[in-house]
């Protein structure tokens, strides 16, 4: 396939949407909020509860564990959940008493005499020279288990969006530290729970307020939690479902016996009516970890545009433009944006790609050459009978992603300092506009260093186009 002769045209998929009363009210910007489980694909049972408390609950981003028993799975329902942002749990430790994990390649100085990984990171008077660090480990190896846990889950996990450390293996020490930060790099996977993590992406990680022993606590502490955050910062919570059954009873090691009541615990948390209430009546808004990290920055006020922005939602009203949602990019900051729905919904879309190589799907090329960069995940492809995807309609996108297909053509097809587009060809391409029926629009405005993204459903495109003109052009 060739990626510089990309050509992008969107179209409409039908969804039935509530619309809001009220449209353009420009407010204080809300906290935000990563809901991250961890280990997915060590237990059945932890897989489980991990996709409930993503399709049931407010879980956002979950981290997989290729060299777990049921990694394979995980794979599976991954497939079927593609919303659902997934990170790499790197593991070089293998906690439980009655379960154990091997690497995936061959790390002498990270396992035992039985060739288990250590069961613990650092020095735990239960388990005296046990742990990474009381033995002599070495960096190599490390990178090397690690490149190959990746390596694994690029090939079988389309998604996949950043790493993340089992137990902090990502940085436990300054050179591991480092090691990973360059992984990351040429992965292209931002990494979390490294020592400078948090000051990198600007979150703040919280945990519960008070006692969490059981279902009830946890959820009590936890709203306390989610009172405390303030207005206009990032927060990052994470914790371990799974279910209290016979599979999860045996599971413990010393210093930790209820395993399988305590995340049974985690598991009613995150599925809890009155821990949504509570997001909801404070305007909280859930984000994945992926829109953490490759996530387009917004701007802490939308200036102007801001009055401008609520005369175009009036007169669109007015001219029954059926919006669903709307980005103004300016400078690569998110000024604004507005939705008329709880949720931003995938827009189906046209593609097309001229392939050299017919027995390539379209999504594996797509991922790790032009969706990974730009940060844009779950997205959805529809296939034909023979299980190849269709090259001419049917991928789905969200408002964002839109946003940033049209900033990767502003930005003459490079991103983060990385050249995806062939510049020469960007250059040549005369639209600036990327246009399907029912009015929508990745319109690319080079001299106002602008992008905006629509979604609507309209019989007459014009009409939005010229409300476009009139009342959001002047402002920027």
């Amino acid at each position: 396939m060739n990626l510089s002769r990309l050509k992008l045209s969107f179209t409409v998929c039908l969804f039935a949407i509530s619309i809001f009363p009220a449209w353009g009210q420009f407010t204080q910007p809300a906290p935000t909020l990563v809901i991250r489980i961890d280990d997915l694909g060590a237990f059945h049972s932890v897989n489980e509860a991990c996709i409930q408390t993503y399709q049931s609950g407010i879980a956002r981003s979950v981290e997989v564990m290729p060299v777990a028993a049921w990694y394979p799975e995980a794979v599976c329902l991954l497939k079927e959940n593609p919303g659902l942002d997934v990170g790499l749990h790197l593991v070089i430790t293998s906690e439980w008493e009655n379960v154990k994990w091997r690497p995936l390649t061959h790390c002498p100085s990270l396992t035992d005499e039985n060739g288990y990984f250590y069961p613990m990171m650092g020095p735990n008077p239960a388990y005296p020279g046990q742990s990474v660090m009381e033995n002599k480990w070495d960096l190599k190896e490390v990178e090397q288990e690690f490149r190959a846990q990746i390596e694994m889950a690029l090939k079988n996990i389309p998604q996949l969006s950043h790493l993340t450390g089992h137990m902090l293996s990502t940085g436990f020490t300054k050179e591991v530290n480092e090691m990973v930060l360059r992984l990351a790099k040429e992965y292209h996977l931002p990494s979390i729970d490294r020592m400078d993590s948090p000051e990198n992406y600007q979150f703040t990680y919280i945990g519960y307020d008070g006692p969490s022993r059981t279902s009830a606590e946890k959820e009590e502490s936890f709203i306390r939690s989610l009172n405390k955050l303030e207005a206009g910062k990032r927060y990052l919570f994470l914790d371990h479902p799974a279910l209290d059954n016979e599979e999860m009873h045996p599971v413990f090691h010393i210093g930790y016996e209820n395993v399988a009541l305590d995340r049974q615990g985690v598991t009613d948390l995150l599925t809890s009516p009155r821990v949504k209430q509570t997001i909801e009546d404070k305007g909280i808004k859930l984000i994945s970890i992926n829109q953490l990290t490759k996530g387009l920055p917004r701007a802490t006020t939308p200036g102007k545009l801001g009055k401008a922005m609520e005369k175009y939602l009036k007169a669109a009203q007015q001219n029954n433009q059926d919006l669903h949602s709307i980005m103004i990019v300016q400078h690569g900051n998110i000024l604004a944006e507005e939705w008329t729905c709880g949720q931003d919904k995938e827009s189906a879309s046209y593609i097309w790609i001229d392939s050299t190589n017919d027995k390539e799907k379209l999504a594996d090329y797509l991922y790790p050459h032009l969706f990974r960069p730009l940060g844009i995940v779950g997205v959805k492809f529809q296939a034909n009978l023979q299980n190849t995807n269709r090259s001419g309609w049917n991928l789905f996108f969200k408002t964002e992603d839109l946003a940033k297909m049209g900033q990767l053509f502003l930005q003459k097809g490079k991103w983060n300092g990385r050249q995806i587009l062939s510049e020469e060809w960007t250059a040549k391409a005369s639209a600036y506009c990327a246009d399907g029926v029912n009015g929508q629009y990745v319109l690319v405005i080079p001299e106002k260093d602008a992008v905006i993204a629509v979604k609507a459903h309209t019989g007459n495109e014009q009409i939005k186009l010229d409300l476009i003109r009139k009342h959001l052009l002047p402002a920027l």
